[in-house]
């Protein structure tokens, strides 16, 4: 079977990968334990709650490509869709790691000097595209509405 996922199922998917995913940077930060077999310190910065906002607006985005179109009678654009999606997904993916490293890195502030203004930089370029993507979203809804293809 080889069938193409639609816009709707991209984005739950990409919901199901980051939830189990920030819910075990979560439980394994939470024990003082683990967190020193796991990362040799007592304490780790941690940037789980960004992870389940991120998963969480995913499934926005979901639950919008499966109602707009049943909503409006009329189908968005897959092609627009697809271009959110990764438009979306990748930059959150850079944001988290950046930051992810950023904390693994501040620990020790001598290491911190131009690899942190490197992360600094991948922060802000995955935020514009980030912003780009939902830009690319209001146009997809915005277009469907007014000139779409009847469902």
């Amino acid at each position: 079977m080889n069938r193409k996922l639609s816009t709707a199922e991209l984005f739950t998917v990409a919901m199901a990968i980051l939830v189990p995913a920030a819910l075990l940077v979560r439980f394994t930060s939470e024990e003082p334990t683990l967190d020193l077999f796991f990362f040799d310190e007592s304490y780790a910065v941690r940037h789980s709650s960004l992870e389940l906002m991120s998963a969480a607006l995913l499934a926005v985005f979901a639950i919008a490509y499966y109602a707009v179109p049943k909503l409006l009678g009329t189908a968005v654009s897959e092609r627009l869709g697809r271009w959110h999606f990764w438009l979306t997904f990748l930059p959150l993916c850079a944001i988290i790691a950046a930051l992810w490293i950023m904390g693994r890195l501040a620990r020790d502030s001598a290491l911190l000097g131009n690899q942190g203004r490197l992360l600094v930089g991948v922060v802000l370029v995955s935020s514009i595209g980030f912003g780009v993507a939902q830009v690319v979203f209001i146009v997809n809804v915005f277009r469907s509405a007014w000139r779409g293809v009847p469902r």
